[in-house]
């Protein structure tokens, strides 16, 4: 792997386990609501980490200026393998599970959230 693209890849992983983390987290703190809630936010957690996971390994597997068209059609193909990974897993969990919506709903909308502010994060000095 390039070593653009594996640096790359390294900061899309931490965000992803600050994502995982987030759900757990929000898992605990539905637990008091019921086991039902908890299990709908872990649940909303998967359905944003599985799908940006995907994401993460197909768009971050080529590095390199020669391999500009290849990056490109890898973030294009990882975007849409995203949007219809996500939209089945969300209609499996309505359509299947026994959820609470609003957990599941507000457990996914702050991990998405998570990946745009992990920005704002200060980084560590390797990763510069």
């Amino acid at each position: 792997m390039h070593k653009l693209a594996q640096k790359s890849q390294q900061v899309a992983l931490r965000i992803l386990s600050y994502q995982a983390v987030i759900s757990v987290i929000l898992a605990l703190l539905f637990l008091v609501k019921s086991n039902t809630a908890a299990l709908s936010a872990l649940i909303g957690g998967l359905i944003c980490l599985v799908p940006n996971g995907i994401f993460v390994m197909m768009a971050h597997r080529h590095g390199g200026a020669q391999s500009a068209k290849k990056i490109m059609n890898a973030f294009y193909l990882g975007e849409a393998m995203k949007i219809v990974l996500t939209a089945i897993m969300f209609a499996v969990a309505f359509i299947s599970l026994p959820i609470d919506i609003l957990p599941l709903l507000v457990t996914y909308i702050i991990c998405l959230v998570s990946y745009f502010l992990a920005g704002l994060l200060p980084t560590r000095q390797s990763d510069k």
